[in-house]
Order: structure tokens, then C-alpha cells, then sequence
């Protein structure tokens, strides 16, 4: 009787499905055809937003979607909260006008009558900026019923140093790297991923570039406006943390002046490198000045040589720091009384960064709430009491 009503209850289940999905047209004969069109489909260019019904109808009515959304957490999504997800995360990084582009660069397929799994190796890039990918895998299970295929279901991981390709990918993974940077040729996979995830190896770019990719993110990122809400004035001394390649930096260098010093964190030896190159090569045209000094830190502490600060600025890299509370509890001690650290970032799910993660790290650091506002990213400003 058992085995009677577990049949029972497949076959009613397969026939509510099947009611379900005749009113869907039928597509996607193959789950090659599937997956490599639900990645063109969630390309778009700036102002011409994805087709959100044919991105549904990609899906099975009863698939489920698992997202990494931080480094610890998952969140679990029927398609409509995946729709919901991709809307959040386009209002608040600014898609919309950007756009953005998923490039499927390894896939992989197993099919077994009418179900399959596909594992798919990505890069992600915003077309308009000059940010490296961000690298994920997804893991798709697909069903065939009716003549076509949907997927059932999708868990996602972001690829990072410790978090490998699948071993029959590897290979391939390292023939991509090696199609558009010689001089990482000789690398072996796990190398391959270690540059592009930390960024450590970057090509060399044409002034005109930089100069170009530098004046598109001003218009999309104001950092004037974010200066003018961070009360930046001539004569300060501020601490960025995570300066990268000195974009944010360059900004500030302008605005505080002669009499001001900035000291321009981060943990990478590399980063810091093409900061003070970049800061040499396009010191007429953005009026950098000699005001900045770079600082090498480590994941837990600044290491700002002078304490004391006016402010502590952190431009799009919170999201990035591994150990975030004792960092900030580090931080504190480089401030003056009254001196304010700032967190300007965006919150996404792939980031896991949101407001209330911050705003407890900071509580925890023993800083107090100051402000918040979103002229372009998220500017949320604490004050050492």
C-alpha cells in the first residue's frame, strides 16, 4: 500500500506539472540551447533592461534558486524572488544605466533521458567600468517535460581562492586565462584564479583609456557629491582603506590639498604599486598632488602610520575584507575624538555586504551612527565618540 500511494501521489504530481507548463511555449530542445540562452538573456546594455518574462520562462514554475549571499549564508528563491533579487541589486549598483554582461566560459553537461546537470563557470563585468570579472560557478539541474526543457533548479557559488573549478574543468579554465594574458601562460589553474580574483596581474592600458574609463565612472559614481557629504576640506588627514588603484584617492588628493595627507591603504603590494605609477603618469590632467602616501596593511589592522586621522574612508572594498570586525576594532585607534569613518559601497547578494552588517560591525568597533544617504553607492558615515 506504501509503494501504491508513493506512485500514486508521482503520477499526480508529473500531471500537475505537466497542466502547469502546456501553456508555456515550447523552446529549448536541448539543455545546451537552455543555459546558453538564460546567460544571453541576462546580458543587457545601459537603458535596455532583460526581458524578465523570458528569463521566468527559462525556469520550471517550481524550480528553486540558491544564491550566495555572503560567505557564510545562502538564500533560497523560487524564480519570482530570483526576478526580485536581479531588480534589488539593479536599483542599488546602478545596472540600469551600466548594464551588465554574464559571459559562460566553461560549461559542462551530464544527460540522463529527461533530467541533466550542468556546471557552468562565469565571468561577470560591467561594460562601461574598468573592474576586473567577478567569477562564480553555477550548478544547474534541468528536466525535460512537453517536448522542451526548463531548469528545476540552480545553487550558486562564487569562485575565490579555496574554492576550486570542478577537476574536469580545470584544464579548460586555464586555456581561457591563457587566450587573453601572456604573461600568466606558464600559470596552472589555481594561479589562473588566484590573479584574476585578486586582481594582482593587470594590463596595461592607453592614457586615453584610463582617462575615459575614469571620467565614465565619475558620471555614474559622483564622488563629488560623496566628498561634499563626507564634509572632505583642504588641510585633512584621511586614512582610505583599500585604495586599489587610487581612484577614490585621486579625488581626494584634489580636493584636501597641499596641506593634507592621505595615507592610501591596502593589502595588496601590487595595487599600491600602480596607485603611485598611476599617480605619476596622470598627475597634470587630474591634478594630483604630492600628498599621498601608501600604506601597506595587513587583513585585521590599517596600519595608518599617523593616529589622529580627521577620517577614515572606505571606497567599494568593505565588501572585500575578510575579517571586517577586527579591522574595524583596529581602526578606531587611528581616529581622532570626533573623527569619522566612512563605508561607501553597494549591497548585493553575491557581495553578502548589506547596511545591517555594517552598521553592527561599526557598533561593535564602538563607533556611533552618524549619516546615510545614497547619492550613487551607499554612503553610511559613523563617528568616534
Amino acid at each position: 500500500m506504501k509503494i501504491a500511494r508513493q506512485i500514486g501521489l508521482t503520477i499526480s504530481l508529473f500531471m500537475v506539472l505537466t497542466m502547469n507548463l502546456n501553456s508555456q511555449n515550447t523552446e529549448y530542445l536541448t539543455p545546451q540551447e537552455l543555459i546558453t540562452t538564460a546567460y544571453t538573456l541576462m546580458s543587457f546594455d545601459g537603458g535596455n533592461p532583460p526581458d524578465w518574462e523570458k528569463i521566468k520562462n527559462l525556469f520550471h514554475p517550481q524550480a528553486n534558486i540558491i544564491l550566495r549571499t555572503s560567505p557564510t549564508e545562502m538564500t533560497l528563491v523560487d524564480r519570482d524572488g530570483f526576478v526580485a533579487l536581479w531588480l534589488k541589486d539593479m536599483e542599488e549598483q546602478n545596472l540600469k544605466e551600466t548594464g551588465i554582461k554574464e559571459e559562460k566560459i566553461i560549461d559542462s553537461y551530464e544527460i540522463m533521458g529527461d533530467i541533466a546537470t550542468c556546471y557552468v563557470i562565469y565571468a561577470v563585468t560591467i561594460p562601461t567600468l574598468n573592474y576586473p570579472p567577478q567569477l562564480g560557478i553555477d550548478c544547474f539541474h534541468l528536466i525535460k517535460q512537453n517536448g522542451r526543457w526548463y531548469i528545476i533548479s540552480i545553487v550558486n557559488e562564487a569562485l575565490r581562492p579555496g574554492v576550486d573549478p570542478p577537476q574536469n574543468m580545470k584544464d579548460e579554465f586555464a586555456k581561457y586565462f591563457n587566450n587573453i594574458s601572456n604573461d600568466t601562460r606558464n600559470r596552472n589553474p589555481d594561479q589562473h584564479l588566484n590573479i584574476l580574483v585578486n586582481n594582482q596581474k593587470k594590463p596595461s592600458i592607453t592614457k586615453d583609456f584610463y582617462l575615459q574609463s575614469r571620467a565614465e565612472r565619475d558620471s555614474l559614481e559622483r564622488p563629488n557629491i560623496i566628498m561634499n557629504l563626507l564634509e572632505i576640506k583642504p588641510g585633512m588627514f584621511i586614512g582610505e582603506a583599500g585604495a586599489g588603484e587610487g581612484y577614490f584617492t585621486f579625488h581626494l588628493s584634489e580636493r584636501i590639498g597641499l596641506n593634507g595627507i592621505i595615507y592610501a591603504n591596502d593589502i595588496s603590494e601590487e595595487n599600491l604599486n600602480i596607485l603611485t605609477k598611476y599617480s605619476k603618469d596622470f598627475q597634470k590632467e587630474l591634478n594630483i598632488l604630492d600628498n599621498i602616501i601608501t600604506v601597506k596593511g595587513t587583513e585585521i589592522d590599517p596600519c595608518f602610520p599617523k593616529k589622529e586621522l580627521d577620517l577614515i574612508v572606505i571606497y567599494h572594498g568593505f565588501h572585500e575584507f575578510e575579517k571586517k570586525n577586527e579591522w574595524l576594532k583596529n581602526a578606531y585607534k587611528y581616529l581622532k575624538k570626533g573623527g569619522k569613518i566612512a563605508f561607501v559601497d553597494s549591497y548585493h547578494s553575491n557581495s553578502g555586504l548589506t547596511r545591517d552588517i555594517i552598521n553592527q560591525c561599526a557598533i561593535d568597533a564602538s563607533f556611533s551612527f552618524l549619516l546615510y544617504q545614497k547619492p550613487s553607492w551607499n554612503v553610511l558615515v559613523y563617528i568616534k565618540d
